[in-house]
């Protein structure tokens, strides 16, 4: 067998939701460091020449420093949202866990690092910044480097809205259930096909302005300026006019002019489309719009908007953010409750359910108990991977209520994919796992079940102990323990 070097990578793997490592999508690879190998300060300064702003936050361990480096390196020079990573111990390995976008772009950074650190050891020479730009270059024809698509992604993260790719559809969930939204770039299953049809014929926009508001009917009149107006739900997020006597964009603020930004919303807002762009002709916008000074020349809807457009609309204007805070005020209209456990049987999932559709009869309800997945009692075939049929259950958009059991040979393998629980029961009789504890979401509740007691926590704080001698009684007490916890999470996210 070959001897290990020091910075010796392996072992990739990857977690497409939160998983024991980081409560979010993670790239995972082992790394051996030689116990004799050069303290972090060797490497200081190469490091810091390439990225300064590590001189702050000072790593002191070389695993730190690689790992912290790392998370730079994936930035990809442009601030993306990459921020979290994890360092265990395995054997002689360090695990080290990052946020990730792309499978062979982080592969590719982690390799760079790799050889770096190695040319470091070895007092050889290393064109970090030339190979790093390679990266980049790559990074930017990868879906996450549109700066259309990265824009909502980014927001939804502000937000703390959760979000996962949907992979055989090409697109991307926001949400949970019935909650969620899906979408690529500008274009979002929330538009109505009829509206969207409707709106496709400029004659149906003139004849509902003149229906509605009075306007009348087009003119043939050649009016000097171009306007556009993008709009995120009903709402004029931007508009930039383009002078016809050239193609150069202007932006054009929103008190410029108010009147006639209400008039476009008045008209539009009557639509079910989450993002349009509306072209509108006329001398000027600071005149007040009438049926003798403008046309609606034409309405493009989601990915319909001219990519030029679209990344201008994305550099000047908080478009993305504006979409999310307008369909997710809060992060809990993102989300639908989830209880999750360790040790949760069947009949407890069947019970909860139960219980529910006391509060609402004809609740959706969804369950992963070990080997079977149940829809409103119904079971489904099960997939092997344990995050995929997660993943299945929160992209149902009838969804109300979800329940899942996690057993540490599934969580380990495949993580547990949703972001956080509101209620964790965690039942330390079967195995002390108190790696799960991290499920529990922190405004969440955990319910640690020992040898003879039941222990509810909230913030850190216990604030119930339910003492039992058999099985029986445990059952019966855990039930109805939630019994009160089951009407918060309903009224919380309803």
């Amino acid at each position: 067998m070959k001897k290990r070097e020091d910075f010796d990578i392996g072992k990739f793997r990857v977690f497409n939701g939160s998983n024991i490592y980081l409560n979010k999508k993670a790239f995972v690879f082992n790394i051996f460091l030689e116990p004799e190998g050069p303290e972090a300060s060797f490497y200081k300064t190469r490091i810091y020449n390439e990225f300064p702003v590590l001189k702050y936050r000072n790593p002191t361990t070389v695993i730190d420093l690689f790992s912290s480096t790392l998370i730079h390196v994936l930035r990809m020079d442009r601030k993306l949202f990459i921020t979290d990573y994890s360092i265990s111990e395995e054997k002689e390995d360090y695990v080290v866990a990052v946020e990730y976008f792309d499978y062979s772009i982080t592969e590719s950074c982690i390799q760079i690092m790799s050889e770096w650190f190695k040319c470091m050891n070895d007092g050889k020479k290393f064109d970090f910044q030339q190979k790093w730009e390679k990266v980049q270059s790559d990074f930017s024809h990868t879906i996450y480097g549109d700066p259309q698509i990265y824009s909502f992604l980014e927001a939804g993260v502000k937000n703390k809205i959760p979000c996962f790719s949907l992979e055989t559809e090409h697109l991307f969930q926001w949400g949970y259930g019935k909650k969620q939204v899906r979408g690529f770039s500008f274009s979002f299953d929330t538009n109505s096909i009829i509206d969207q049809t409707y709106l496709s014929e400029l004659y149906n926009i003139h004849e509902f302005s003149n229906h509605y508001l009075n306007i009348g009917k087009p003119k043939k009149t050649k009016f000097k300026n171009t306007y556009f107006f993008i709009l995120a739900n009903g709402m004029v997020s931007l508009v930039i006019t383009k002078k016809n006597t050239n193609q150069k964009y202007t932006t054009i603020d929103s008190d410029e002019m108010i009147t006639n930004f209400s008039l476009i919303e008045n008209i539009f807002s009557n639509f079910n489309i989450a993002i349009m762009e509306v072209i509108v002709e006329a001398d000027s916008i600071t005149d007040e719009w009438n049926e003798n000074k403008f046309n609606i020349g034409k309405c493009n809807i989601g990915n319909e908007i001219p990519r030029e457009r679209a990344v201008y609309y994305v550099e000047n204007a908080d478009l993305a953010n504006q979409f999310m805070v307008s369909r997710f005020s809060k992060p809990e209209q993102a989300r639908i409750p989830i209880i999750a456990g360790n040790n949760i049987s069947q009949k407890q999932a069947n019970t909860i359910w139960k219980k529910l559709k006391n509060i609402k009869p004809s609740i959706y309800f969804a369950s992963l108990i070990n080997n079977e997945i149940s829809i409103n009692g119904n079971p489904i075939q099960l997939n092997e991977n344990h995050a995929r049929n997660v993943e299945y259950i929160l992209r149902n958009p009838h969804l109300e209520f979800a329940v899942f059991n996690h057993q540490t040979i599934d969580v380990t393998k495949y993580g547990y994919f949703h972001e956080g629980a509101d209620v964790f029961i965690l039942d330390s009789t079967i195995l002390q796992e108190d790696v799960l504890k991290s499920i529990t979401r922190p405004e969440g509740i955990l319910i640690h079940i020992t040898k003879n007691e039941i222990n509810i926590f909230e913030k850190n704080q216990v604030c119930s102990k339910i003492s039992f001698f058999t099985k029986e009684d445990k059952e019966k007490l855990l039930l109805s323990s939630l019994d009160p916890i089951l009407k918060r999470l309903w009224s919380k996210y309803n």
